[in-house]
This record gives structure tokens, sequence and C-alpha cells, in this order.
């Protein structure tokens, strides 16, 4: 099946920063940026595996990086379509060399040949199956949060085919009216409602959800899920990513500029305790002093990383009551769009790899400084 037309690596434009004389003891350096309004248009979502990145735009943009050289990355593939890539907002890498992609569609992908990858199957299936913001994998099953006020179940058992198992109205039936993002803590799915990125300020909210048989481990139909436990708090206002790690979940949230800020709302990361899912716990949480944002977060270790705006911030989350900042960093260069510009980003051999959406970029930075690179390890 043909692809979109593929932009080469000559179209982009590759910056590379050189390290500041005298390195902080934790830092956040900015080695390389990657910048093409083709490939990356409205670069949103990333992930990176075994030195490839993948890159989902919301300009209707994929892209497949080289960055076993973060100095140096290199665009191997992109294909842009207005179409069949709407709204790319999320990217998966599933192994067996396939890839799930997120759009206004699911779309699978073989990428046995990077620089050529096959399109196996898109699922189209609206208003369900649409404005996909986020996965979470648990054995064969991807879960994924639709904005239009669903979350969906599929199987990714077979190589070449993607099934839908079920689909849940999250806000007909649980009042989550825009979810944004979903996570697994074992049999526990979590997901978040950023209530209007606080334009109005109403709090924000978490529900947590068990989807597995908790005598047989098997997966429960989305129609067949309990209602969930929800926690309701300012703090969740523009509730845009959340992740999870043990018995916690971390949730980013992010306001609109125009949100009202004298009540109460704040950019931050929050910690929320998952030890009794019936009963989920808010601990504690740190401001993100940009701004707009945070937009993307990463775990790893005990470390937190987000970013938003033109800006990168690395949390220690080892006393869930007491979040600290590590490290931070306002790249301007990096980040020349301002306002959103700074998206997602992802974790991987000392180095983050955060989307630029406004500036149509991948931008790379090196984590430096004991202290943090020993957090950090998983």
């Amino acid at each position: 099946m043909k692809l979109p037309l593929a932009t080469s690596i000559f179209a982009t434009a590759l910056v590379a920063f050189a390290a500041s004389p005298v390195t902080p003891p934790n830092a956040l350096t900015v080695v390389a940026v990657l910048q093409d309004g083709e490939a990356l248009a409205g670069a949103h979502d990333v992930e990176v595996r075994d030195g490839l990145a993948y890159v989902a735009g919301k300009g209707g943009a994929l892209a497949i990086v080289d960055v076993k050289d973060p100095a140096m990355p290199m665009l191997l593939w992109s294909g842009r379509d207005s179409q069949a890539y709407e709204d790319a907002q999320t990217v998966l890498p599933l192994g067996r060399n396939r890839l799930l992609v997120g759009t206004r569609d699911l779309i699978l992908f073989d990428t046995r040949q990077p620089a050529n990858p096959t399109l196996l199957a898109t699922v189209k299936d609206r208003p369900r199956i649409d404005r996909i913001n986020g996965f979470a994998r648990r054995g064969d099953t991807v879960f994924g949060a639709n904005k239009g006020g669903y979350v969906f179940a599929a199987d990714v058992s077979g190589l070449d085919d993607v099934r839908v198992l079920g689909v849940r109205a999250v806000r007909e039936r649980d009042n989550l009216y825009t979810p944004h993002d979903v996570a697994l803590a074992d049999e526990l799915l979590v997901v978040v409602d950023g209530a209007n990125f606080g334009r109005d300020s109403r709090p924000g909210k978490l529900a947590v959800y068990r989807v597995a048989d908790p005598t047989t481990h098997a997966p429960l139909a989305p129609d067949r899920w309990d209602a969930p436990a929800v926690i309701t708090d300012l703090r969740f206002a523009g509730a845009n990513r959340v992740r999870t790690s043990g018995r916690f979940a971390y949730v980013a949230s992010s306001l609109a500029v125009e949100s009202p800020r004298h009540t109460g709302l704040q950019n931050n990361l929050a910690v929320v305790d998952l030890s009794d899912p019936v009963k989920p716990r808010l601990r504690g949480s740190v401001a993100f002093s940009e701004g707009r944002g945070p937009n993307g977060m990463e775990i790893s270790g005990r470390v937190v990383f987000v970013a938003g705006g033109q800006s990168v911030q690395a949390i220690d989350v080892s006393n869930p009551d007491a979040p600290r900042e590590l490290a931070f960093v306002t790249a301007l260069a990096a980040f020349p769009g301002s306002g959103d510009d700074g998206h997602d980003l992802v974790y991987a051999d000392g180095h983050l790899f955060v989307t630029a959406q406004n500036s149509h970029a991948l931008v790379i930075l090196r984590v430096e400084g004991k202290e943090l690179l020993d957090a950090a390890r998983r």
C-alpha cells in the first residue's frame, strides 16, 4: 500500500548546541534541535526504541528519526497527509517491528524497514475511535483515551491487524468530559480529565478503573468495568498527562493562558497514591513555573521529567508528600514557538527527547549531574 510522500533529511534544519563551560551539579543541556515544518508538523508525541524516535504531529505528520547519536539526529522517513494522519497525537512501539499510531483513527505500521514503513491496518469507528491522545499497554491489550469522551480497549496480538475489544462512553457514564490520557498500574487503569484546562475554574478529575478480573486477571470488556473511583481537585485542572510507577500515579496539569490564576489554579505535577484503588489519595504536588505547561511527562527511576512552553523540569518524587525540583531549564532558542511549544518527552540513555509542536521540531537534551543521573536510573 502506498504511503504519503516521504520527506528527505535534506529538508530538515539541524542545530547543535555546545555545552556551557561550567555545568551545574544537576543540569538539562540542549545538544541538538531537528526542525522540519513538514516531517515534524505540530510535533506532539514521541517514543524512543532501539535508537529510533517515533514522532506523531498534530499537523498530519509522522516521522521516524535515527537518534543513536543524540547530537546528530537524522530523519529516516516521514509522511504528511492531512486526512490519513489528521490530528496525529500519540505513538506506541509494540515490538515485533510494529508501531501503533493514534490519530482520528487507529493505525498500525510494520517498521522492519524504518526508512520505508508499511501500513498494515487502519481502524475507523467515529465517534468512538477519534482524537486519540494517549495509549497504555497491558500485555496484548492497548487502552486509548479519546478526547471526545471515550476510552477504548484494543487487541494488538495479531502481527498485521488491530481489533477493538470495546469502548466505554466515559463522558456519558462517568462524567469524564474530555479524557486526555491513560496509564496502567497492574490491573488498574488511570484516566485524567483536564476540565477545559482551567478556563472556567473547574477542578479536574482522576478516575481509577479495574480493567481485569481480580481472580483470573483476564481483561474485562470496557462495558464491564465498575464505576471508577474518582478524585476531583483543582490541582488536576488542565490534567494533560498521567503516568504510573508502582503504587503511584503522576499527573501533569497545564492551564490555558486565560485561566484565572487567582482562584488557586496553577501549573503543576501532582502525586496520587493508588494503594487503595477504591480510595485513591492525592499526596504532594510541585509547581511548574513556566506560564503554560507541563504538557508532557516521563518517569525514570525516582525522577519525573516534565515539559511545557519553553521549559523542561526534573522532579525527585522519592517523597510523595513533598516532591522537589532537581533541575529546570528554559531554552528560548530551542523552543522559539514560546507559549505551548514544548510538549511530550521521553528519557533514554541519559537524554531527553522533547517534541516542539509550535516550532515543528524534536529537541534533544543531555541529562547531567551525578545526583540527577543516579535518581533517573531505572
